[in-house]
């Protein structure tokens, strides 16, 4: 008989695990791990306060405002500040690891929920560092692409009416589906290997393919292509079916020069970059309408009703939550960027990038520290980080080498092979190696198939009463866990100096009166954010993301100019205004060399900068 409450025990212990240690790094280090990018978070949250929301983050229409309504939240609850900016991703990870153990629950039973999840809460210290960093939309996607493959695994078909049970949790999962999408388009990940799931899980045991018949399944499928392709199954006017033929070979022609492009490199008989992502993508949408108008042809217009009508709770959910984005879109604002060509990758550069994204992305993931670190640490801290390597690959080798020991049946290593961790593990590392993904926060999806991989051995050789090795791997893991977050908290540069610097900054701007000032890009939205638009800094030799800022400090007659000591610029800037006999008063504040103009007073040469 089930105790009521478990679930609620062991998700309040791993909630309580993963949040008492963040607190107590954000009020202890949150500064340290603060940086501009952050500082547009919140300062989208303090204009959504004040009535002006922004449907996408500033200066990147291709990641949602989700974030930053969550901090405008927080900062209504606990007044506006850096520990409640802070707050917002942790409430989504938080959110996340709850979604997470239900996922896990449901797919391999509670012990494996647990244990993924322990691992998850004591996260690596990249994933904790991530997991309290507004950078727009990464714990959300976490959040929301492991409430779509909940919804997939408790409901994959689902049918008739919108408020039957079953129609119901459809339509919630598209709309979690949707506003993963313009919260940001890494969901798509979740998409790939939650079809996946359904191909493989979405049919009857005895039809569903297993790892051992791909290639005939993939034979199969090939056939099938070439009757679409030649139209051998419609019976179509001769002329349209001439014109379709026509269009299908000039279609796979593209196709074929983009992949010689790819397989060759850059050649002045084929295009470059390869894969020319705007005219595939205008290609693709006419094929897509295609398919549609000659199934039309085929079926009917009554049998396309009936298949909309039944595919209404996914189609409804997924319109609704990604509203902000479309309705965007059609009312002028700037579209959805997709991804550029430029990002794509020659074939010849695969080993580099591959190295890249197995050697440094997926290594630096599992280990779950910055790179950089590992040259800075000398002895023990560098041992520790390290010695990850083989500590989290044994669980990788031994869960794909299960079956072939002959100690589970071929059915149940199936059944895993077929698991959703394994399809997101090789969609992830596949979208991010052609797609010239290296860094860590592209990678974050791997966080749960690894803590997937820990668990499943741990429980497995307990299993098999080799319990003195499934607690020693998990003892390692933790140590591993526990000494590289501690190091690295630790070893972070102290801000204590440098956050003074800025209070005292904007204490001398706010006592001069000057309500504008310009400043290198790196610190001109997280000296505006601690400021609280008090003193508004637009960035000089960079874009600016929020453009009212560079328009304010355009119009202000009295400006300031922030210098670091080691910018080389300050020197011909003031070369500048010296040579102009421009005014103005010079003041050292550490960090900042800072220069007050008054542009009213016009120089002998009508200069004024």
């Amino acid at each position: 008989m089930k105790k009521p409450g478990g679930d609620i025990v062991w998700l309040t212990a791993l909630i309580l695990l993963a949040l008492l240690p963040r607190l107590f790094i954000l009020h202890t280090r949150g500064f340290e791990i603060f940086h501009s990018d952050q500082a547009i978070v919140g300062l989208m949250g303090k204009h959504i306060l004040e009535g002006k929301p922004m449907v996408y983050f500033y200066g990147q229409a291709y990641m949602g405002s989700l974030e930053a309504f969550m901090a405008a939240l927080m900062f209504s609850l606990f007044g506006m500040s850096l520990f409640s900016l802070q707050l917002a991703p942790l409430i989504f990870y938080l959110g996340f690891l709850v979604v997470n153990y239900f996922l896990f629950k449901k797919c391999f039973g509670k012990p494996m929920a647990i244990l993924t999840n322990f691992f998850l809460a004591l996260s690596p210290a990249y994933l904790t560092v991530l997991s309290m960093t507004a950078l727009g939309g990464y714990p959300e996607t976490l959040f929301f692409g492991s409430l779509v493959l909940l919804g997939i695994i408790y409901n994959p078909k689902a049918t008739r009416f919108l408020f039957e049970k079953r129609n119901l949790v459809a339509f919630l999962t598209a709309l979690a589906a949707g506003i993963g999408f313009w919260v940001n388009n890494l969901i798509l990940m979740y998409f790939i290997a939650a079809v996946l799931f359904i191909l493989f899980h979405g049919r009857p045991p005895e039809s569903r393919p297993t790892p051992s018949v791909l290639p005939a399944g993939c034979g199969a499928g090939l056939r099938r292509i070439k009757k679409i392709l030649f139209l051998e199954e419609l019976n179509l006017p001769r002329i349209l079916r001439v014109l379709l033929l026509l269009w299908h070979i000039y279609l796979v022609f593209f196709v074929v020069l983009n992949l010689l492009s790819f397989i060759l490199g850059p050649k002045e008989w084929l295009p470059n970059p390869p894969f020319h992502v705007k005219i595939l993508k205008h290609l693709f949408l006419i094929l897509a309408f295609e398919i549609v108008g000659l199934w039309l042809f085929k079926q009917g217009l009554r049998k396309f009703a009936q298949v909309i009508a039944s595919y209404a709770p996914w189609i409804l959910g997924f319109l609704l939550g990604s509203s902000p984005a479309w309705l965007y879109s059609l009312l002028g604002g700037e579209g959805m960027r997709m991804i550029h060509a430029s990002s794509m990758i020659y074939a010849k550069d695969l080993p580099h990038q591959l190295f890249h994204v197995l050697g440094v992305g997926f290594v630096r993931e599992v280990m779950g520290i910055p790179f950089h670190f590992l040259y800075q640490w000398k002895g023990a801290e560098s041992l520790a980080a390290w010695g990850m390597v083989p500590v989290v690959f044994f669980p990788v080798i031994y869960f794909f080498t299960l079956g072939k020991r002959g100690q589970v049946s071929e059915s149940t290593r199936s059944k895993y092979l077929s698991a959703f961790p394994i399809y997101l593990l090789f969609v992830v590392l596949f979208i991010c190696l052609f797609n010239n993904l290296t860094a860590g926060r592209y990678l974050c999806p791997l966080h749960a198939v690894v803590a997937f991989f820990f668990a499943f051995s741990i429980v497995h050789l307990w299993n098999q009463k080799r319990r003195p090795l499934a607690i020693i791997l998990f003892s390692l893991i933790v140590f591993n866990r526990l000494y590289t977050n501690l190091q690295y908290f630790i070893t972070l540069p102290s801000g204590k100096n440098f956050r003074q610097g800025i209070e005292n900054t904007i204490q001398f701007l706010q006592g001069e009166r000057i309500k504008a000032a310009y400043v290198p890009g790196d610190f001109s939205y997280l000296l505006t954010f601690f400021s609280k638009e008090a003193v508004v800094f637009a960035p000089y030799h960079s874009y600016d993301r929020y453009p009212r800022y560079s328009a304010l400090a355009d119009r202000e007659e009295r400006v300031a100019y922030l210098f670091e000591e080691s910018n080389a610029f300050y020197s011909i800037f003031q070369n500048s205004i010296d040579s102009h006999k421009i005014p103005y008063q010079k003041t050292w504040i550490m960090p900042f060399l800072i220069y007050t103009l008054d542009r009213s007073l016009k120089s002998e040469k009508g200069w004024v900068p």
